[in-house]
């Protein structure tokens, strides 16, 4: 609907068949279109498994698959079995122990149980409904030691992708002792949210909602999904583009219409709900969640780190595929 005389500039990272889409703006508009892309990252990425508190490279910079990081996760996973309390019915010693398929009978108790739909602390149960729900205890654990782990490397500020919004404010609620601000962001935060609820009505500015933004936000910690409210949302992203959000735990609308780069991306858990049933990632929902690491001009590398609650890895391509299934260098997911 644009006048004629108008031209066209279109940039996309995420368009999978931009050929088409340039065939079919051209022939709408009558003109010709040019297509530019480069497949290299200015900012290349690595990814980890978190496992038994520690992180396990899998592909490095130049997108090479390191078996040794996948053996030495799994490795890491099987040395925390004798310190796990056995769990009555589905205990994770006893029956097959075998992962079951999609949609299939998950591994006998495994830490990712019945959360709504099997998703369980991190996401990672592989089945149904059934299975056991780890604790809050369990919970608190991994983020409390995920984020001091970020923190002693200096790879925050970080996005946690979680799938779930109510996972997201449990995960936020799990580091209510953790604060990452010093007094002087802490001021800079409190200026900020100031000026934007100065628009509200006073008693607007009192809804539980804002009252806990302005706990989280003052310690560096926000969450970000559907159901905030949008002047919430708005602060938290001002916040986070000025580094002042260290640790963000957002759905992954976060990653689609959002330019918000950060230096580490976190996956905690590699299965969603796509409004029918609960499945694996695709490929591409993966690359654009993960592509939010790296910082042009302020990092030299992007992290990706997968958490992996469970007593074995996850399998390197979620779309069905197998590390020995598939060469590192046709991967989909990864590379």
């Amino acid at each position: 609907m644009l006048p004629e005389h108008v031209n066209l500039i279109l940039l996309s990272a995420t368009v999978p068949n931009p050929y088409e889409f340039a065939s079919w703006v051209g022939r709408t508009k009558k003109k010709d279109i040019y297509v530019i892309s480069t497949p290299k990252r200015p900012v290349p990425l690595e990814h980890f498994i978190w496992a038994n508190k520690a992180m396990y490279k899998i592909v490095n910079s130049e997108k090479k698959f390191l078996e040794e990081g996948l053996r030495d996760a799994n490795n890491a996973l099987k040395k925390k079995e004798p310190d796990r309390p056995q769990q009555s019915g589905n205990q994770r010693g006893g029956g097959q122990n075998q992962r079951g398929g999609r949609g299939g009978p998950q591994r006998g108790g495994s830490r990712g149980g019945g959360q709504r739909g099997g998703q369980g602390t991190a996401g990672f149960s592989r089945g149904g409904r059934g299975g056991m729900r780890t604790t809050a205890a369990q919970d608190k654990n991994i983020w409390v030691h995920l984020v001091h782990h970020l923190k002693k490397e200096t790879l925050l500020p970080a996005v946690i992708f979680v799938f779930s919004k109510k996972r997201c404010e449990e995960n936020a609620d799990a580091l209510s002792s953790v604060d990452f601000s010093n007094q002087t962001e802490k001021s800079a935060i409190h200026m900020i949210i100031e000026k934007s609820i100065a628009r509200l009505k006073p008693e607007d500015r009192l809804l539980p909602q804002i009252l806990r933004m302005r706990e989280l936000l003052a310690r560096g910690l926000a969450v970000h999904h559907g159901g905030l409210l949008p002047i919430v949302k708005e602060i938290v992203e001002i916040l986070f583009a000025k580094t002042l959000v260290k640790v963000l735990f957002a759905t992954e609308t976060f990653a689609m219409g959002l330019n918000l780069p950060t230096r580490t991306v976190v996956f905690s858990g590699y299965r969603k709900h796509d409004g029918k049933s609960f499945r694996d990632l695709q490929p591409g929902e993966y690359i654009q969640m993960a592509g939010r690491a790296g910082r042009r001009g302020l990092d030299e590398r992007g992290i990706v780190i997968i958490i992996s609650p469970m007593d074995e890895a996850p399998p390197v391509s979620l779309c069905g595929e197998t590390w020995c299934e598939v060469r590192a260098d046709q991967c989909r997911l990864l590379l």
